[in-house]
């Protein structure tokens, strides 16, 4: 009998580990600079999700947003997500490679209540303005899709102006 439970155990226990192995999860960020080659080199923005480890709102929004976005690739070629805990002590690696103190980072990008979304380029720079709080799923994932799409015209635009210059479809008709 306790061979038959040991084996239950283990198989049980892999089924298990390889259920949570596949589930998306958010990579916490520390360094910057790596953030931003790689931002660079797949030439998307970089969502960051500034966090409290008290903060329930800031759960929520990964748990109803953000993971099940993850889960379906909807970030893939549109945003780096990485998060940031407001609340941790010491120094962090910025964009251009330095040192600097963790408050100093947050208060950059004014950050004054979690969870708050700023989307930036590769050199830390706000694309779009912030999403601040959440309350609902329903209403915040239009609103986070509106801003990935215009974070990622406005990268586009940086990175070649002439785009910039182009006239929009309404534009035409005036």
């Amino acid at each position: 009998m306790a061979t038959l439970i040991k084996i239950l155990t283990l198989v049980f226990g892999s089924l298990t580990l390889t259920a949570y192995a596949d589930e998306p999860a958010i990579s916490f960020a520390d360094n910057w600079s790596q953030v931003s080659q790689l931002s660079r080199d797949a030439k998307i923005p970089i969502m960051m999700i500034f966090t409290a480890a008290d903060c329930g709102y800031c759960m929520k929004l990964k748990q109803e947003v953000v993971l099940p976005m993850l889960g379906r690739g909807d970030f893939r070629e549109r945003a780096l997500v990485r998060e940031f805990d407001i609340d941790a002590g010491g120094k962090i690696t910025d964009f251009d490679g330095e040192r600097v103190r963790r408050r100093i980072f947050v208060n950059r990008y004014e950050v004054f209540a979690t969870p708050t979304v700023v989307i930036v380029d590769e050199q830390g720079e706000g694309l779009i303005a912030p999403l601040v709080g959440f309350n609902q799923a329903d209403s915040y994932v239009p609103r986070l899709h509106k801003n990935l799409d215009d974070a990622k015209t406005a990268l586009n635009v940086l990175r070649d102006p002439n785009l910039a210059r182009i006239p929009h479809q309404a534009d035409r008709f005036q």
